[in-house]
């Protein structure tokens, strides 16, 4: 292919984006809101990486694949939610909102902080780049 530059918006880091390229993965970028790779963690699940390892090892649904962000994001939802109660004291609607909006801390997914909107404006997508292995790079990933 004659492609000079690629940028995916969905599949980024998808554990298949290789096979599939055919060899021209080496170079493509795209954005991810999360990856096993990023350096965040809370008391919870530990690390990043620490819940992606996690993930893998469940036969039922992680099976050895790596963990999709829409799952980090529905688990990092679910934390959100848990600290958003016990800072409450409560389950109300109401009261857990508020609680919400005073959040600010770090998940395995990353920065927590609501704006006046309640958008995270605490979380931030990031660039990934696809580098394949040469002969000089025996720990990349091999392009096919």
């Amino acid at each position: 292919t004659n492609l000079k530059m690629m940028f995916l918006t969905e599949g980024a880091t998808d554990d298949s984006f290789l096979d599939l390229a055919q060899g021209w993965a080496n170079g493509v970028v795209g954005s991810v809101s999360w990856h096993a790779d990023m350096d965040y963690g809370d008391p919870y699940f530990g690390s990043s990486t620490r819940i992606d390892k996690m993930w893998r090892h469940r036969k039922d649904y992680g099976n050895g694949e790596a963990m999709p962000e829409a799952a980090a994001a529905g688990v990092a939802v679910g934390v959100v939610l848990q600290r958003a109660v016990e800072e409450s004291r409560s389950t109300a609607a109401a009261d857990v909102a508020a609680a919400l909006m005073e959040l600010k801390e770090t998940t395995f997914y990353g920065p927590v902080e609501f704006d006046a909107e309640h958008r995270n404006i605490g979380h931030r997508a990031v660039i990934v780049q696809w580098q394949c292995r040469t002969n000089h790079d025996p720990d990349m990933p091999r392009c096919k």
